[in-house]
């Protein structure tokens, strides 16, 4: 069994993963669906985190959050 998510992880999962009308043949097992949207997010967070610039001009705040953010992705690309 895998460990829970933190807080911001499920946040950005549960986003994500609300239910939507699709067509049921269309969507693949659980698990697969599941990993692959994961990967889609830790991808979007990492993307984020790309957009800002890291020299010598970003601050210890903005820092932080880019460290949370891909911390973030870790942890959705490796459960």
């Amino acid at each position: 069994m895998t460990e829970p998510l933190s807080p911001a992880a499920q946040a950005v999962f549960s986003a994500w993963a609300k239910p939507v009308d699709v067509d049921r043949s269309l969507v693949v097992s659980g698990q697969a669906l599941e990993a692959q949207a994961r990967g889609a997010l830790a991808a979007a967070l990492r993307a984020a985190a790309d957009q800002i610039e890291p020299d010598d001009g970003v601050s210890t705040e903005v820092r932080q959050v880019l460290n949370k953010l891909l911390a973030i992705a870790d942890e959705l690309e490796n459960q």
